[in-house]
């Protein structure tokens, strides 16, 4: 977005975030939202983190090219590149192993394989590939879509966002080895974001709702909110951990660690909103605000394996850059253009640089 203005991204991520009905509407337009959902900040207050669908370049037949090599050319605006990134020196490596237009991407607990999101036939769906490019696998067959995957800690499971034979979209577990899902989630709202607990036992997820009342203001008109859930995986009990109030919104849940989970918030109850980076404990309670940024400019928190260190996208002038925030001394830096990440390891980021063209 090299021409746009900083109050052109805020704007525009500002609108994607709450131009949307509060419900999730038929399939169709459902899936035609989530492609323009781009990076949200009020973002994930909607949506998930950094989610922007891509257009695939297709191949004889429209299946996956892994032969389309990017690094002969030069790095173009529709295809996002990804790089490794050391933490400390923010030196960085190009990856080229993604085939063109691949998105959403998670690194398997073992680190041999990523799960990520492509569009070979107009549908986007979950794929999965050896590290080094080998042994690419398509892992749903949603009837509409498939996107956010998110691997189980014991590396046999992936969890997704889907339809699966429904209207509406819900979050799903997928067997790595045999490909049968089972769905977790059932309701009237429009879940995003996945993630699993350090136990494999719960699955952190967002959601917006309607609230019964409350002041409509610019963060939250339609009297909507946002919540983070945790829904257990044997029992499919979902617990509201965070928001879902008028003046209360809460999106983008992810565990720090065995028992604590950082969230993004903003509250419109006071004089002037909390917007910023918050921590809570596993069962909702003692939550604290850990960094003050503005909610419309940040989005897709990540923590690291070790659980000290958070990354997270941030927009910047006219770019996006990733930051590295400390829990334990509260240091925020930047180390990295971009605008999703996931850790390798706790030295070291892949992260995915400039937005597919459908952003």
């Amino acid at each position: 977005m090299p021409e746009d203005t900083h109050e052109d991204i805020r704007l525009r991520l500002f609108d994607a975030a709450w131009g949307a009905p509060a419900f999730a509407p038929a399939p169709e337009r459902t899936v035609t939202r989530a492609r323009r959902r781009a990076a949200m900040t009020i973002s994930g207050a909607v949506a998930a983190a950094a989610m922007v669908a891509a257009a695939v370049v297709l191949s004889a037949g429209g299946i996956l090219g892994m032969d389309a090599d990017r690094s002969a050319t030069n790095p173009r605006h529709q295809d996002p590149r990804e790089y490794l990134v050391n933490v400390t020196t923010g030196q960085r490596t190009e990856f080229r192993e993604l085939p063109p237009g691949a998105w959403l991407y998670d690194l398997s607990p073992d680190g041999s394989q990523l799960a990520f999101v492509a569009d070979t036939t107009g549908s986007n769906q979950v794929w999965v590939m050896n590290i080094d490019g080998g042994g690419l696998r398509q892992v749903t067959h949603d009837a509409y879509e498939a996107t956010d995957p998110d691997w189980s800690p014991d590396g046999r499971r992936i969890a997704y966002v889907g339809f699966g034979d429904g209207s509406t979209r819900e979050v799903f577990v997928a067997d790595h080895a045999t490909g049968k899902t089972r769905r977790v989630t059932k309701g009237p709202t429009d879940p995003w974001n996945p993630e699993w607990s350090p136990d494999g036992e719960h699955i952190l997820y967002h959601e917006r709702i309607k609230t019964a009342s409350g002041p409509a203001s610019a963060f939250a008109p339609d009297e909507t909110s946002a919540r983070v859930n945790s829904v257990e995986v044997a029992t499919r009990r979902v617990r509201t951990l965070a928001g879902g109030k008028s003046t209360t919104h809460a999106w983008d849940g992810i565990w720090v660690g065995p028992d604590r989970i950082l969230f993004m918030s903003f509250s419109t109850g006071t004089s002037y909103p909390d917007l910023g980076l918050w921590v809570m404990q596993s069962d909702g309670s003692r939550k604290d605000l850990l960094l003050s940024v503005a909610a419309n400019e940040t989005y897709a928190p990540a923590g690291s394996p070790d659980g000290h260190r958070v990354a997270y996208a941030r927009a910047e002038g006219d770019a996006f850059h990733i930051h590295i925030f400390d829990l334990s001394t509260s240091q925020d830096r930047p180390i990295s253009p971009g605008e999703f990440a996931t850790w390798v390891d706790d030295d070291t980021l892949l992260v995915q640089e400039i937005l597919p063209p459908h952003a």
